[in-house]
C-alpha cells in the first residue's frame, strides 16, 4: 500500500476524506470521516490531522473532529495566511420560558434555545488558499505562477509568518520543477524551519504552554 509505504518512510500522512466533500450535516460528516479513518487504520496509520475538501469548514465538521480525537485541521474556508487558532462554535441548550407568573404555574412552558460559545479542542492551522490549479484557471502561465508564489514566500518571510503552500499530488507531479525551485528558495532562507503539519502543531502547542510576563519600564518592553 502506497500510504503505508509513505508513512513508514517518514512522510506525514493524515486524513483528507473518504467522499470528497464537507457536509453541513453532522452525521454525514461523521460517516465520511469514520470510513476514511478505518481505511487508514487498516494500513497502520492513525490520523490526528485533517484537511477538509475544498477548504470547507463548519461547526458540525468541528464537532465530528473532536469526537474522533483529531488534534488539528486545516481549512482555508475559516482562516488563511495567519497563525494557528482554535475556532469558536456554539453549544445549544434548551430551557423552559414562562411569559408570566401565571404561565409558570402551568405544567408546560415554551422551550427556548440558549446559545453558548466555546473554543474547539482542534487546532486550526491556516494555509495559503491559492494552489496551482486556481492559477491555471485564471490562465496563468508557468512564469506567472512562479512569480505569484515567489512573492508570497518573500512577503511571509519578511513578516516572519508561516509559509504554507498546498496542492494536490497530480499537480505537484505535473509541476515538479516549480515546487522543486520553490523549495530550494525556502531552504536557502536563513532561519526557516522545514517541517510538516504534525511537527508544527506539536511545536505550537508546546509554545502555548509557556508562561511569561510582559512589563514596560523606561519605554523598554521586557518579556520574562
Amino acid at each position: 500500500n502506497k500510504f503505508s509505504q509513505l508513512h513508514q518512510a517518514g512522510q506525514d500522512v493524515q486524513l483528507h476524506c473518504y467522499r470528497h466533500n464537507v457536509f453541513t450535516n453532522y452525521y454525514q460528516n461523521r460517516l465520511n470521516i469514520e470510513k476514511g479513518k478505518r481505511l487508514l487504520k487498516a494500513v497502520g496509520i492513525e490520523p490526528i490531522g485533517f484537511a477538509g475538501p475544498f477548504g470547507k469548514w463548519n461547526e458540525n465538521l468541528a464537532r465530528v473532529l473532536e469526537v474522533f480525537g483529531f488534534e488539528y485541521s486545516s481549512e482555508f474556508g475559516i482562516g488563511y495566511d495567519g497563525l494557528p487558532f482554535y475556532p469558536i462554535i456554539t453549544e445549544h441548550h434548551l430551557r423552559s420560558q414562562c411569559s408570566s407568573l401565571k404561565d409558570s404555574k402551568q405544567k408546560s412552558a415554551t422551550p427556548i434555545s440558549l446559545d453558548k460559545y466555546r473554543r474547539t479542542s482542534v487546532l486550526q492551522i491556516p494555509i495559503h488558499p491559492i494552489c496551482v490549479g486556481r492559477l491555471l484557471q485564471a490562465d496563468f502561465d508557468f512564469n506567472q505562477i512562479y512569480g505569484y508564489f515567489k512573492r508570497y514566500i518573500d512577503l511571509n518571510y519578511q513578516l516572519r509568518e508561516p509559509i504554507m503552500i498546498y496542492d494536490h499530488p497530480h499537480r505537484i507531479n505535473q509541476f515538479y520543477q516549480l515546487f522543486d525551485t520553490l523549495l530550494k528558495i525556502v531552504k536557502s532562507m536563513n532561519g526557516v524551519w522545514l517541517t510538516n503539519f504534525t511537527q508544527f502543531m506539536r511545536w505550537w502547542k508546546q509554545r502555548e504552554s509557556l508562561e511569561f510576563n510582559v512589563t514596560i519600564e523606561s519605554k523598554r518592553l521586557q518579556v520574562i
